[in-house]
């Protein structure tokens, strides 16, 4: 295929260099070198290389101009030329995708940031990650191995890896309400990163479980790797992507692909192999063609190959690439199916555009930079019962030196003060000393088990806990740069728990909405004591579904938690019912992030940019107000005297009048925000972007931004 190409900007077609104008959409293609200037989508987004085409669209590797050149990858859908039916196919796999995962936090799946439209196309942006599929993978090791050679295509450790991580996604997405079904588990829609990181891409075909219906509307999956049900028989369930796993699993150990001959599975022969019987197996079992006939759910899949994985010698290295770049692009490019981003490599030398040279309508050419878009963080959510009280453990050596971050923020968030703040990330934190005028890293520190599933900062800033995928509770006196504990949590099964975690406001005690990683959801508030880890002074009871919210107001007379679509609000000194609650009216994902000052009223938020006042009146919850933004949001902040409310989204700010529910004043930002402050002292807040760098901007007369 040829590589010196010129990209079409309108519709991503691939043209020879020496068109005039693009053969598909006739956009001219032929500006005068000396008269052009870069150019940007929405005014915002610089191209910088063509990623890959495929189904009704393209995806791009973009600057966003509005924060500092960030890196994102940007995925347009064209729907010009395309016939009504197939208008109708690619918008709804569109607002599919982005209203899934503009839902879901989760380590394994990408996060949208922003989605807009024009007359002619739909577009959406996620972080950039450099990677490739483990489809390209796989071909890649593939050129080397014996056509005979009857050993598994990845060595069995590494299968294992990427086998269990799979489960970790599977599994939150399944334990949803309502469950997601991913429903196109395949190796083109799975992104393998440098560091062995897995993602999770292509939601487009992906869909909410609806318990009683016979089978699902329209039949979607692809050859293989779909099971029996995705033909229309049945409603596909969680059991279907454990079906798919189970293809996966098949062509990994077998090296033989599913989708050559769909549902004929030949025995599987793993010989001299560590727990080669109990894997086999199980693989087999999960690739029944009866649903009844597979494992009951992925955490059993799970269970199963976590055993199977102690058996095996470690892995050489835990942050050994998983592949190299190449030194020279491949011919050609990999399709991509439906819109998933697939990618391939590029040369060194075209990994990094020089800042002073931005690339224009002639310079978009050859082919794209490795990447895609993959995001956040989530966690397996359900209930679980402490059994006994843990002995705190010093696991945690002094982290003195800055950790090595993953570049993808998960969590940000200031003190009650203001004057610190903390960045999450895959696997380290920064906490910030906040001043007026900049911010600047006190301490850097590595998280030492898994990824963080939630983290609170104590009012006063000095201390900070987190709670992580792998069952553990941490904490760090953040002041004095030194680890305080760290230790697993289990149920009475002895299954890890997980936590949603808040202080209280005179630093004493915390409390935790604990899950455990078997049960699927979460519904119990537990309060610990701060001084004495592990001590359990009273727990709160109640919610029926799974929380996704919690936080104590500024009195400490009350905590607030979201469970499915209702909010709840308990006495703190009762260990009983929720004091009151609500009747299905909060949007099941939303977020419980601020209580007014005087703790009468809560400000709740969706990944709709739907934002709900609630007052707590005569010992009941009733909406006050309700607004409404046109992006995701990243955090709320009220004012000292509660009548003002501001939201932050990714690009810009907006000032509410709380009582009548009305915009005062927004204003544009060239960072891309992620926490913002409102502190009692100031006449202005302070925002926090991706970089880490505090920015002061006053309101001026109460009612607009300076």
């Amino acid at each position: 295929m040829k590589t010196d190409v010129l990209y079409c900007l309108q519709c991503g077609a691939a043209n020879d260099v020496d068109q005039a104008a693009c053969f598909a959409c006739d956009q001219p293609l032929t500006d005068s070198v000396e008269n052009e200037q870069p150019f940007l989508i929405q005014g915002r987004y610089r191209l910088l290389s063509q990623l890959g085409t495929g189904g009704f669209g393209a995806v791009y590797k973009v600057a966003d101009t509005h924060s500092n050149d960030a890196i994102l990858a940007l995925k347009q859908i064209n729907l010009r030329g395309l016939s009504s039916q197939q208008v109708i196919e690619a918008t709804d796999a569109f607002n599919r995708e982005v209203a899934l995962l503009s839902t879901l936090k989760h380590s394994n799946l990408p996060r949208v940031y922003h989605h807009f439209t024009d007359p002619e196309h739909w577009y959406l942006t996620m972080d950039f990650i450099d990677g490739e599929t483990l489809e390209a993978y796989l071909e890649r090791k593939s050129a080397t191995r014996s056509p005979t050679s009857t050993e598994p295509l990845l060595p069995l450790p590494e299968l294992l890896d990427i086998a269990l991580q799979l489960c970790t996604v599977l599994h939150y997405l399944h334990t949803r309400q309502p469950a997601i079904i991913f429903r196109d588990l395949k190796p083109a829609n799975i992104m393998l990163t440098t560091r062995r990181k897995l993602y999770l891409i292509d939601f487009g075909i992906a869909r909410h479980f609806k318990p009683g219906q016979t089978r699902d509307t329209i039949p979607f999956g692809s050859p293989g790797y779909a099971a029996p049900e995705q033909y229309g028989k049945a409603q596909t369930s969680p059991a279907s992507d454990i079906y798919s796993l189970g293809a996966l699993l098949y062509y990994l150990l077998s090296g033989i692909d599913p989708a050559d001959n769909p549902f004929n599975f030949s025995p599987l022969r793993l010989i001299a192999l560590p727990g080669a019987t109990q894997l086999e197996d199980l693989v087999m079992s999960m690739i029944s063609l009866r649903t009844e006939r597979r494992p009951a759910s992925i955490i059993l899949v799970e269970g199963i190959l976590c055993e199977i994985a102690n058996l095996q010698p470690p892995m050489q290295s835990p942050r050994q690439p998983i592949f190299t770049p190449p030194i020279a692009p491949p011919p050609g490019s990999f399709p991509m199916p439906g819109m998933g981003q697939v990618q391939i490599q590029a040369p060194q030398s075209q990994l990094q555009p020089k800042p002073a040279k931005r690339l224009t309508r002639r310079s978009i050419l050859g082919v794209a930079v490795a990447g895609t878009a993959v995001v956040v963080l989530g966690a397996n959510l359900s209930k679980g019962l402490l059994p006994h009280r843990p002995q705190p453990q010093s696991v945690m050596p002094p982290m003195l030196q800055p950790a090595s971050k993953d570049t993808q923020v998960r969590f940000a968030n200031f003190s009650s003060s203001g004057k610190n703040a903390a960045i999450v990330y895959n696997d380290s934190f920064d906490v910030l000393a906040i001043n007026k005028a900049s911010s600047t890293i006190n301490n850097s520190y590595s998280l030492q088990h898994a990824s963080p599933y939630d983290f609170s900062f104590s009012p006063d800033g000095t201390h900070m806990l987190i709670s992580d995928m792998a069952g553990y509770l941490s904490a760090w006196n953040v002041s004095t740069n030194t680890p305080l504990f760290s230790y697993p949590v289990f149920n009475a099964k002895g299954d890890p728990l997980t936590f949603l975690l808040a202080w209280s406001p005179d630093n004493r005690y915390f409390v935790g909405a604990r899950s455990s990683s078997l049960e699927g959801f979460q519904n119990e508030v537990v309060l610990y004591e701060a001084s004495d880890p592990g001590k359990v002074v009273r727990s709160y009871s109640g919610v029926q579904s799974h929380i996704t919210s919690l936080t104590w107001s500024p009195n400490g007379a009350y905590i607030a938690a979201i469970g499915g679509d209702q909010l709840y609000v308990w006495d703190v000194q009762k260990a009983s019912d929720p004091l009151m609650s609500t009747s299905g009216s909060v949007s099941a994902s939303g977020y419980l992030k601020a209580w007014s000052p005087d703790s009468t009223r809560l400000a709740c938020y969706d990944s709709g940019g739907n934002i709900q006042i609630w007052s707590l009146q005569g010992g009941k919850l009733q909406i006050q107000s309700s607004m409404q933004t046109y992006e995701n949001i990243e955090d709320v902040a009220w004012s000292p005297d509660g009548k003002h409310l501001v939201s932050a989204s990714p690009s810009r700010l907006t000032l509410w009048d709380v009582e009548r529910g009305a915009s005062l004043s927004v204003r544009a930002m060239s960072q891309f925000i992620v926490a913002v402050s409102w502190p009692k002292d100031a006449q202005g807040i302070v925002i926090l972007d991706s970089a880490g760098v505090a920015s002061p901007i006053d309101i001026i007369g109460g009612s607009s931004f300076g």
